[in-house]
């Protein structure tokens, strides 16, 4: 690839990369998204792919257990796992929770949360 397309390819990745993270919680389309990049969906989705390393759905989804990772973990968050789950976009707490294990240290969302705090309480003594 030419350094200049490459240049460009990166700005308008990073373009869509910005958006996913700004619209986290609304769906949208690959269609969409390869507008954003000035891709055809197919295209889009390979440079994506190539670029990012991983797909554009397993992106968001990553970034959805990311922040609901945070959620649990945050002291302040009076959201119970349920309620997490729901804004990650899953549609039960069984799935969420299934894929929470597979992606976080082996444990259940609820086991994370209080495993957290109990180092929290620990630190603060």
């Amino acid at each position: 690839m030419a350094k200049n397309t490459l240049k460009i390819y990166l700005k308008r990745i990073k373009r869509v990369l910005s958006f996913i993270e700004t619209h986290l919680d609304e769906e949208r389309s690959l269609e969409e998204l390869a507008k954003i990049a000035c891709f055809s969906s197919y295209h889009f989705h390979r440079i994506f792919t190539g670029m990012v390393g991983e797909s554009v759905k397993s992106y968001i989804r990553r970034l959805r257990l990311e922040r609901a990772a945070r959620q649990l973990l945050s002291s302040s968050s009076k959201l119970s796992v349920t309620e997490i789950a729901f804004s990650a976009g899953y549609q039960t707490s069984e799935s969420f929770s299934k894929a929470f294990f597979a992606a976080y240290t082996s444990l259940r969302p609820k086991i994370f949360a209080l495993a957290n705090l109990r180092l929290v309480l620990t630190d603060k003594c």
